[in-house]
């Protein structure tokens, strides 16, 4: 019963010190909060380019076998609520080709959704701040 409220507690409590770490690498602090991860990732002081690569790489995988569970979940429950509802259970030998289509479609449609979302409201990050950054590092004066 305390098993999740613990483990939760745990993991939020571990994040301190990432934080409180990012705040002595990063003095200045950053102006989006969700940049902290990857700035930790690609600086040259906390992990090595191969290193930060692989976290990077495990954070993606993590997060796509999330969205996989979902849009298992999805077709699952549309198969059986939605179409359940409309008509009869067909057997699976009778028509084999209609086996998948509920779970290629919806996932197909939710991939482009989300492309379209993400395209079209994400904030450019464009800034006086970053193309000072590009021009210090292309001219060699990086710190």
């Amino acid at each position: 019963m305390w098993v999740s409220t613990a483990a939760f507690v745990l993991v939020y409590t571990l994040l301190i010190p990432v934080g409180l770490y990012a705040r002595t690498i990063m003095p200045g602090g950053l102006p989006d909060t969700d940049l902290v991860v990857p700035r930790l990732l690609i600086a040259p002081e906390v992990f090595s380019a191969g290193t930060g690569a692989f976290l990077l790489l495990a954070m993606v995988a993590a997060a796509m076998s999330s969205l996989d569970s979902v849009l298992l979940v999805m077709a699952s429950t549309t198969q059986r609520d939605l179409a359940g509802m409309v008509r009869e259970p067909v057997s699976e030998r009778r028509f084999p080709w209609t086996g998948g289509i509920h779970q290629v479609f919806p996932g197909m449609a939710l991939s482009f959704l989300a492309y379209w979302l993400v395209a079209r409201y994400t904030p450019s990050y464009e800034s006086d701040e970053v193309d000072r950054l590009f021009e210090a590092e292309r001219s060699g004066t990086a710190k």
